[in-house]
């Protein structure tokens, strides 16, 4: 776990791989590539993930990069979720998020449904006398 500062612009090799670890603690820490005022340009590198020790905590947010400027249309390769981590790319940093995963949230919504149709189903019944 650490910060890496440079002084300057950063321009990825073609099949970098960064490799981030991150930190499960309530500060939501991680290893930081520190640019100050310089510009970034990912190249198309990989994203690789390390949670270690730590736990998957979803909503958690963690910053892996600062820079003075991204050049335009730099992203990692592999999407927008990469390890279950949403990557946003803003103005002077790169945070990572864990969302759940897409097959997490249906079945949270299909127990959620046959909750709420069970209830509706015993109101109804209970109106007109039936079990």
């Amino acid at each position: 776990m650490g910060t890496i500062n440079f002084s300057g612009n950063l321009v990825n090799e073609t099949g970098a791989t960064w490799l981030i670890d991150l930190v499960g603690d309530v500060s939501g820490t991680s290893d930081l590539i520190n640019l100050g005022s310089g510009a970034l340009d990912l190249n198309n590198a990989t994203l690789s993930i390390n949670l270690g020790l730590s736990t998957f905590t979803p909503g958690r947010t963690y910053t892996i990069a600062t820079y003075g400027s991204l050049v335009s249309g730099s992203t990692f390769s592999g999407g927008a979720i990469i390890s279950g981590y949403e990557i946003n790319y803003g103005a002077t940093s790169i945070t990572l998020t864990a969302v759940p995963e897409p097959g997490t949230l249906g079945l949270l919504g299909m127990a959620l449904g046959g909750f709420f149709f069970r209830r509706l189903r015993k109101r109804r019944n209970g109106a007109t006398g039936k079990e």
